[in-house]
């Protein structure tokens, strides 16, 4: 598992950086999250993560994400990370929190989703492919 430590100031301006012109389309709780970043800023850590999804469909990635970002949303929330971000850009999903226990957490809920969506739309096991850890 690749993993990027870096400041939370960092990761804040990296972020928005991101979000481009749609960070104020993000829902309260990413903008508290996104302000707690900043206010942290050189004094504390972040962990970052990444998943290469280049070999999804469209059509797979928009169902693991959910419907405004559903499952990422709850992922997020169960397993106690900062932020769960499609990369569309990069073609990533990139996982940002306090530990490596959690990004762990997160990402094993992920690729769980992805396995199961996968198994949905081939009915075949064996089409499954876990994504690429960058």
């Amino acid at each position: 598992m690749f993993l990027l430590i870096e400041s939370c100031k960092d990761a804040h301006d990296e972020i928005m950086n991101s979000l481009g012109d749609g960070k104020f389309d993000i829902n309260d709780e990413m903008k508290i999250s996104l302000e707690d970043l900043r206010l942290y800023g050189e004094d504390f850590l972040i962990y970052k993560s990444i998943i290469d999804v280049s070999r999804l469909s469209s059509d797979v990635l928009k169902q693991v994400i959910g419907r405004d970002g559903y499952y990422f949303i709850l992922t997020t929330r169960v397993s106690k990370i900062d932020f769960i971000w499609h990369n569309m850009e990069r073609n990533t999903i990139e996982f940002w929190g306090p530990s490596v226990l959690s990004l762990k957490k997160a990402m094993y809920e992920i690729h769980k989703r992805i396995k199961m969506k996968l198994q949905y739309d081939n009915g075949k096991l064996q089409d499954f492919y876990w994504p690429k850890i960058v």
